[in-house]
């Protein structure tokens, strides 16, 4: 009989893999485990007792913003063994991180191998069958699984195998996946996630606000080739109700002192009522908030504008590729044309705008690739991600791939799987144009040509906002150094901008630095000129 259950997110970092120079940085990204504090909630709704481990922000270097592997491994293994439970719950958010939930599930299989393990995410809902090789994992259930658990625990030991919902599980050496037939459709009759369970101060701190995050919705009704995310939440749009919604925000104001929300939907803004009630309630509520990511198609002036005004300061905006037969191919339904419309009302408005963009499509020729990066200068969107497509298993895209024979390496290698490395070459381009090319246009539109530092009207608060992200997860990033600097500059703050220009300056004695970053310090571009005129006067000085 369980009783006792622990909980633990499997740490969002390469188990081994580092970058071998500053343009393979990959900032550290905690994500605050939402999951984990939902199945929380609902098993102590139903009796059990519950804790959470969340060993990558336990082990963060909050100074430097950065986690010793090592010693995270050997936090892990007193940890677990410290614990005392009946079932161990492992969430393996990212697919690169994979071997971090088979380091837990081995930790605690060698402490009581009678103990049962169960692991979901990303990595298992996408993979069940390459998890369950893993003779330390028990149990596998796949997407939504608040439903999933309970009855895992509630039935635990089985006489029989289980039949339960997005199951997968070994029996005799085979393995069986239950087919997931029913999600939970009301969702205001989810308990509040459980936060109290999780570190929620020091996950604040790491975000640098008292920020938590809120997801108001589930199931994506669209098809992109690129994309399961409908197996993981089905295709039917569930949504809550704004006012469960507004409840849940009331909580985490009352209970953690939150100041801001981040809103983790897919589809957060599809049902425009709901939006605008949302909004209505936040103008009462006086904090801010944020959008992870939504689509132009149901965004307007009139929506924006309350948004705005209701605190909301920030939005993503996912386009993917500015060709319209690359579009159509990832089965994407944007409007480029309204993307412009609403970035510029973004602007207007004052709302940080990140756009989101994947590289590396199969369907792209290299002119195909360079029109999307000329689209994303043109629109000028306050933040451009460019990331380099990872191919899911699982995916349209990925069997396209596969079809074409497109893969560079067919025997994947899941801790490389980030949006940095790139897997693909085809009859148009190999990956090393990919990724050189990618990084090219990051480095010219995020930072010489952002807008914010460029442009009069440029927002200089934005700027420094992203730019100090930048600097804080990737200190040898000189250019991005320089326009902070620049940037603190523009606004009158001089000792700082003149602190950031002389850290700077000791980098171009960094050969790692000069490498990647000399050939920027050559380019006839605004940030440069300011940098390399302080560097002359520098000279002239000390002579």
């Amino acid at each position: 009989m369980i009783k006792n259950v622990l909980l633990v997110a499997a740490p969002s970092m390469p188990f081994h893999l580092q970058a071998d120079s500053p343009r393979d940085q990959i900032s550290e990204t905690i994500p605050q485990p939402l999951g984990l504090c939902y199945l929380a909630a609902v098993l102590q709704q139903n009796g059990y007792s519950v804790d959470i481990y969340d060993p990558h922000i336990e082990c963060l270097n909050t100074r430097t913003g950065h986690t010793d592997a090592d010693e995270m491994r050997r936090q892990i293994i007193r940890r677990i063994n410290d614990s005392s439970y009946d079932l161990l719950g492992i969430s393996s958010f990212y697919i690169y991180t994979n071997q971090w939930s088979h380091f837990v599930a081995a930790v605690s299989k060698d402490k009581n191998s009678r103990v049962p393990v169960v692991i979901g995410g990303g990595y298992p809902s996408l993979l069940p069958q390459d998890a369950l090789e893993d003779r330390n994992i028990d149990f596998v259930v796949t997407g939504e699984g608040e439903s999933a658990l309970l009855d895992l625990v509630r039935g635990w030991p089985f006489s029989s195998p289980p039949t339960i919902d997005g199951l997968a599980f070994r029996d005799h050496e085979q393995i069986f996946l239950q087919p997931r037939r029913n999600f939970i459709s009301r969702l205001d009759e989810l308990p509040f996630p459980a936060w109290e369970k999780a570190n929620v101060q020091k996950h604040m701190q790491f975000s640098g606000k008292k920020s938590l995050c809120v997801m108001t919705s589930r199931g994506c009704p669209y098809s992109c080739t690129f994309c399961n995310s409908y197996e993981s939440w089905g295709r039917k749009f569930r949504m809550r109700s704004a006012e469960n919604v507004l409840a849940e925000v009331d909580h985490l104001i009352n209970r953690f002192g939150v100041e801001d929300i981040l809103f983790v939907d897919d589809n957060m803004t599809i049902d425009k009522k709901r939006t605008l009630d949302i909004a209505a309630g936040f103008k009462r509520r006086h904090i801010t908030w944020r959008i992870v990511n939504t689509s132009s198609t149901h965004l307007d002036e009139e929506t924006l504008t309350a948004m705005k005004e209701s605190g909301c300061n920030q939005i993503a905006i996912s386009v993917e590729s500015a060709v319209p037969k690359t579009l159509k191919q990832l089965r994407k339904p944007i409007d480029l044309d309204k993307t412009r419309e609403v970035v510029g009302l973004c602007r207007k408005l004052g709302i940080l705008c990140r756009i989101c963009y994947i590289t590396g499509l199969p369907y792209d020729t290299k002119e195909d690739m360079l029109a999307t990066f000329r689209y994303s200068d043109e629109v000028r969107g306050d933040w451009n991600q460019y990331s380099i497509l990872v191919p899911y298993p699982g995916t349209d895209i990925y069997d396209y791939c596969k079809e074409h024979d497109y893969f560079i390496d067919p025997h994947l290698d899941l801790s490389h799987f980030t949006i940095r490395r790139g897997f693909l070459k085809t009859e148009h381009w190999d990956n090393d144009w990919v990724k050189n090319t990618t990084y090219d246009y990051n480095i010219r539109t995020n930072f010489l040509h952002n807008y914010n530092i460029t442009e009069p009207d440029g927002n200089l608060e934005m700027a420094v906002e992203l730019f100090q992200h930048v600097v804080k997860f990737n200190p040898k990033h000189i250019i991005a150094l320089i326009c902070l600097a620049y940037t603190y500059h523009r606004k009158g703050l001089q000792p700082q901008s003149q602190e950031l220009l002389q850290k700077a300056a000791q980098l171009l004695h960094d050969p790692q630095v000069r490498d990647v970053y000399g050939k920027y310090l050559n380019l006839d571009e605004t940030v440069v000129h300011f940098f390399n005129s302080w560097l002359s006067k520098q000279k002239d000085v000390h002579h």
